[in-house]
């Protein structure tokens, strides 16, 4: 499993995505992140429930407002920094506003 793992990453790594981690799978691109148990998340998507809507951005203001804590982490770094802070927020916002 683990070479699958690898071969994976690497044809992934070649073709203009990225790996943060190996030990925990995480490859990245512009619109999706995948994570190690294989789910598709599209940036954005902070409640995992495969729309990025309104209901995205409540959920991400009521993390850091430390009422909630569930959250799709790795979809919710909009800016791709891989820090989970108020400039998510802010680029969540503007995605919104864009669509």
């Amino acid at each position: 499993m683990k070479k699958l793992l690898m071969c994976l990453a690497l044809v992934f790594a070649l073709s203009s995505v990225w790996i943060t981690s190996v030990s925990a799978l995480e490859i990245r691109n512009e619109e999706t992140v995948i994570t190690d148990d294989w789910k598709v998340y599209e940036k954005g998507n902070v409640n995992g429930d495969d729309a990025v809507d309104i209901k995205d951005l409540v959920r991400l203001k009521k993390y850091f407002a430390g009422v909630c804590d569930e959250i799709v982490k790795t979809a919710s770094d909009i800016n791709g920094d891989e820090a989970l802070d108020t400039n998510d927020l802010a680029a969540l916002r503007g995605l919104l506003l864009a669509m």
